[in-house]
């Protein structure tokens, strides 16, 4: 079974009522599909009517059944909770943002512990990308020597052996009642992190100890979220 998620991503060619519209039209067409599973605004607008008006085609295509749940994609606290406030009959059901042990949220985003509280509060669901990614920063998650001790002490109960750090911060993220959509073109990466889902549960202790990565890395935006 495929899941189809697509985006509009250009707001000044595709922005407003009628161009959102004809742009879904033309997006259901490429993908020889009469639906489409998940609809997201990639990044919010800077004009904002013509994001409303946007959104009030979504909300038409969703009462069509055309699109079948509505989401944004790197909006921060204050941007989903205005669009959440301003919808006139559908809320964002997914907020996609990137989340990892460096940037909770999103990326850069000094509200971005707030994001997720908020998005839980409204039962929005929170969809992580980039978890292994620590732009702009140079050391990534995976190669963090507090990642890898976490990860020496749990193992895959298929093989016995130590689960990778890639697991580790997948489960983190997992823990925290994210969705997760880790990307890779290689068939093993993507057993790995598969297999993420069967390693132990991560202690509190040790997702604290993760959590406070953020208090380590040279980030004037990073802030603590809550276990």
């Amino acid at each position: 079974e495929i899941f189809i998620a697509t985006k509009l991503s250009d707001s000044s060619k595709h922005g407003g009522y009628e161009q959102t519209k004809a742009l879904v039209r033309s997006q259901l067409e490429l993908l020889e599909t009469p639906y489409i599973d998940l609809y997201m605004l990639h990044s919010p607008f800077e004009n904002k009517a013509l994001q409303a008006e946007s959104w009030r085609a979504l909300e038409d295509l969703y009462s069509e059944g055309v699109l079948k749940s509505l989401g944004v994609s790197n909006f921060d606290s204050h941007e989903l909770k205005a669009l959440v406030e301003s919808a006139q009959r559908v809320k964002p059901m997914v907020v996609q943002n990137k989340l990892d042990v460096y940037h909770v949220g999103k990326q850069l985003d000094n509200q971005g512990d707030t994001l997720v509280e908020y998005a839980r509060s409204q039962n929005i669901i929170v969809v992580a990308y980039s978890s292994f990614s620590a732009y702009p920063f140079v050391l990534m998650p995976p190669n963090d020597p507090i990642v890898s001790y976490v990860a020496s002490q749990h193992f895959d109960p298929h093989t016995n052996t130590p689960a990778t750090p890639g697991q580790v911060l997948l489960k983190w993220s997992m823990q925290k009642g994210t969705a997760l959509i880790p990307r890779s073109s290689s068939p093993d990466r993507l057993l790995e992190n598969i297999k993420a889902l069967d390693i132990s549960p991560l202690s509190p202790s040790e997702m604290q100890l993760l959590d406070t990565l953020q208090f380590l890395v040279s980030s004037p935006v990073s802030k603590p979220i809550a276990v």
